[in-house]
C-alpha cells in the first residue's frame, strides 16, 4: 500500500547536469551533425539559460535541427552507449540517495523531466524508477522522428502530482517533490514537501524565504 510520494525532476536534480546538452555533444563527437549546427545548438542552449527563449523554443529549435526525419532506432543504439558513462559522472549523489531511501521504504516514486523521452526513459530505467513523464519526440510509421507532441512544464508536474494523489488516495502532506529550477515553482507548491535541489538564483532565495530544504 502507498503512503507516500517523492517525485523528482531530472537535470540538475538526480543529475548534476542537462542531460540533453551533454547528449547533444556526444551525437556531436560521434558525427551525427556538423560544427556549424553546433554552434547553433549552443547558441539556442544559453539564450535559453538566460530565459529569454522558453524550454518549449529551445526543444522546438533543436528537433528541427537535428532530429526532425532521422531514424529513432538509430538514435536509441547511440542512447545505450552514452548513458552509462554519463550517470558515472554526474549522478548527483544527495539526490540519488533521497530516491534510494524513498524507494527502500516503499514509497512511489517517479521521475517528472522536461528533456527528450529517449533519454528520460533510459535513464529512469537506469535508476530503477518505473514511472517517468518526459517530452515526447513522436516517431511515425517509418520510424522516424516527426514532431514533438507534448511538453512537461512546472504546471503539468503539479498536475502529475495532483493525479498521483487522486490514484493513490493520498493527501497533499504525503508527498515530497525534488527541483532545481524556479520554473518548477507550481510543481513545488503542489507538494507537501518542497525540496530545492542545487537551486537556481530565484528558487534558491524562494526556498530560504520559505524554509525550504535546499539540498
Amino acid at each position: 500500500m502507498i503512503e507516500k510520494i517523492s517525485l523528482f525532476d531530472l537535470d540538475h536534480t538526480l543529475l548534476s547536469a542537462n542531460c540533453s546538452y551533454y547528449f547533444g555533444a556526444y551525437l556531436y563527437r560521434q558525427g551525427y551533425f556538423k560544427t556549424p549546427t553546433m554552434l547553433k545548438l549552443v547558441g539556442v542552449y544559453f539564450l535559453q539559460k538566460l530565459q529569454i527563449i522558453s524550454l518549449q523554443q529551445l526543444h522546438l529549435t533543436v528537433f528541427s535541427l537535428i532530429f526532425f526525419k532521422k531514424d529513432a532506432n538509430h538514435l536509441k543504439k547511440l542512447t545505450e552507449s552514452f548513458i552509462p558513462e554519463f550517470l558515472k559522472k554526474y549522478s548527483y549523489l544527495p539526490a540519488i540517495e533521497r530516491l534510494q531511501v524513498a524507494k527502500s521504504m516503499g514509497q512511489f516514486t517517479a521521475i517528472l523531466s522536461n528533456s527528450p523521452d529517449f533519454l528520460v526513459g533510459p535513464i529512469a530505467s537506469a535508476l530503477g524508477v518505473e514511472i517517468w513523464k518526459a517530452t515526447v519526440y513522436e516517431v511515425d510509421e517509418k520510424g522516424q522522428f516527426s514532431k514533438i507532441s507534448s511538453f512537461v512544464k512546472g504546471s503539468d508536474k503539479a498536475n502529475y502530482l495532483n493525479a498521483f494523489l487522486q490514484q493513490f488516495n493520498l493527501v497533499k502532506i504525503s508527498t515530497t517533490a525534488y527541483s532545481d529550477s524556479i520554473l518548477d515553482l507550481p510543481f513545488l507548491k503542489a507538494a507537501g514537501k518542497a525540496v530545492a535541489v542545487n537551486p537556481d538564483r530565484k528558487l534558491k532565495r524562494y526556498a530560504k524565504a520559505n524554509n525550504w530544504e535546499i539540498l
